[in-house]
């Protein structure tokens, strides 16, 4: 529990590990020139990566926005107070009650992934919201 975010974290420890599984064998001074090596490299490709972005949301958090958005496109969202949207149109025909400025959707996928979910999106379309306006991360890429 906690604010994953929905994203699959990696244990460094089993990353590093797996990493240095032959460097195990060298003696000391050249295991620590390895690891030193490889966590150069590391840093090196995740600093490329991370000028390279132009947004401010990590890549998983784009993907997701993205096939949230597809789901939402034949809901319709009617407006109950500012920022208060009844959102109908899933499968099911259930109605979802999303709060844009709370970040809130009874489906709860918003509240606890701080990911707009497909009913959150189909309000702000209707409300005229940016979409990067709804996410409620507390770490962007850079």
């Amino acid at each position: 529990m906690g604010n994953r975010y929905n994203i699959m974290m990696c244990i460094v420890a089993k990353s590093v590990n797996a990493a240095l599984k032959e460097a195990r064998e060298l003696p000391v001074i050249s295991l620590l020139e390895s690891i030193q090596t490889t966590l150069r490299t590391w840093f090196a490709m995740r600093r490329e990566a991370v000028n390279a972005e132009t947004s401010p949301l990590p890549p998983k958090v784009r993907q997701l926005i993205r096939q949230n958005l597809e789901i939402s496109e034949g809901f319709t969202a009617q407006r109950v107070d500012a920022f208060e949207y009844d959102v109908r149109g899933d499968v099911r025909r259930r109605s979802f009650h999303v709060n844009l400025k709370r970040k809130t959707c009874t489906c709860r996928e918003y509240n606890l992934l701080a990911i707009p979910c497909s009913h959150a999106l189909c309000a702000a379309v209707a409300e005229g919201v940016a979409i990067h306006e709804l996410d409620g991360l507390d770490y962007p890429t850079g």
